[in-house]
């Protein structure tokens, strides 16, 4: 080992070293799907979520997968788990899925007006949660699904993502739309 500046060098005494190799290893998924979603809970057990439906278990790693019926065969693009039981999962076709054994089994929430196209979702905890349309309109349940209200109308841009805590919901995309009162109101960020 060296370093050189503009007053010279110095050497170092001589050492060697191994790197190990980086292996991946290619796991099979059976059918032709997109993977739009992936959340592990721990080292072995994780989920994932993606087109015609698909939802997916792991419970070595991702080593082998279990497919689990969703009950939809929605483009299902985001999937949120609050703990080891309770997640919920949004996709088009007006599709709110939820579980509450762990993802052994998921409700179809009729979301009612929601928009066709849901993009992204983010839950609070069991009952409250919101979700964003691709073209921003954004809908709140604080019932667990049951009901769902219109907080956001579309837009001009597109949105993939959102984030909501108590009254702050925040939503991303082509630009940044920001929320400080429940939906009320809504300011352009950055």
């Amino acid at each position: 080992a060296y370093a050189k500046n503009e007053q010279g060098e110095v050497w170092g005494e001589e050492l060697s070293f191994t790197m190990p190799a980086l292996l991946w290893e290619l796991t099979e998924l059976d059918g032709n799907i997109v993977i739009n979603r992936i959340f592990f809970r721990d080292a072995n057990h994780g989920w994932l979520c993606g087109s015609g439906g698909t939802i997916k278990k792991s419970s070595d790693g991702g080593a082998n997968w279990t497919t689990v019926n969703s009950g939809s065969n929605a483009y299902l693009m985001d999937m949120q788990w609050l703990d080891e039981n309770n997640a919920w999962i949004v996709g088009n076709q007006n599709t709110v899925l939820k579980t509450v054994n762990g993802g052994n089994s998921w409700q179809n929430i009729n979301a009612g007006t929601v928009q066709v196209n849901n993009f992204a979702g983010t839950f609070e905890d069991t009952n409250t949660g919101c979700i964003v349309s691709i073209y921003g309109a954004v809908f709140k349940t604080t019932d667990a699904g049951l009901s769902w209200q219109q907080i956001r109308n579309e837009g001009e841009w597109t949105f993939d993502a959102i984030w909501s805590l108590g009254s702050k919901i925040i939503i991303m995309g082509q630009g940044l739309m920001i929320s400080d009162d429940g939906g009320a109101t809504w300011i352009t960020g950055l």
